[in-house]
């Protein structure tokens, strides 16, 4: 149990490492769609992730963990720059 947790911790201090170094990028982009994932537990109640989904004019397409008050503004259709650094909104 002790090394789930440990492998866990490490896992999350990696990809925050990654993300502080990570360069700003900023493209045009168009929100196809949204998401949220609910995560129940008996001990820590219950957390949401939101999830919305970018198409960028090469049309590859991206999913980006944005916060719930971003969450609520942004429309399936919304165009405009898309300001991310690494897997953050």
């Amino acid at each position: 149990m002790i090394g789930v947790i440990l492998f866990i911790f490490i896992k999350a201090t990696k990809q925050h490492r990654n993300n502080i170094k990570a360069p700003r990028l900023t493209v045009f982009a168009k929100v196809v769609t949204k998401r949220t994932h609910h995560s129940h537990s008996k001990n820590t109640g219950g957390f949401s992730y939101y999830y919305v989904t970018f198409e960028v004019e090469s049309t590859d397409r991206f999913e980006l963990n944005v916060p719930s008050s971003e969450f609520d503004y942004l429309v399936e259709g919304d165009e405009g720059s898309l300001h991310s650094k690494a897997i953050c909104f």
